[in-house]
């Protein structure tokens, strides 16, 4: 209480996300899309991320194909992976 009345503010402290890694059957499926691979390199790393951990955290191989597929399309596309969301 004493440090808040006073106005003294603790330091942030900010983190650093791990690497991403890139399954080799996700690179692969969007390699094989010229305009879904210029799209991916294009986006800023959480655009990313985003598509990367949505295929990755699947749980079961068929909803892991399907939203590969999914992703590529979307890509292809030049979408983001909220698109949905986003103002027009």
């Amino acid at each position: 209480m004493k440090r808040n009345e006073s106005g003294v503010k603790s330091p942030r402290v900010m983190t650093k996300k791990a690497l991403l890694r890139v399954p080799a059957y996700f690179r692969s499926a969007v390699c094989a899309n010229k305009k879904a691979l210029a799209t991916l390199e294009a986006f800023a790393p959480s655009h990313r991320r985003a598509y990367v951990e949505w295929v990755t955290e699947a749980k079961t191989e068929v909803t892991r194909t399907k939203r590969l597929k999914t992703t590529v399309e979307w890509l292809a596309a030049g979408k983001r992976h909220n698109w949905k969301y986003e103002q027009r």
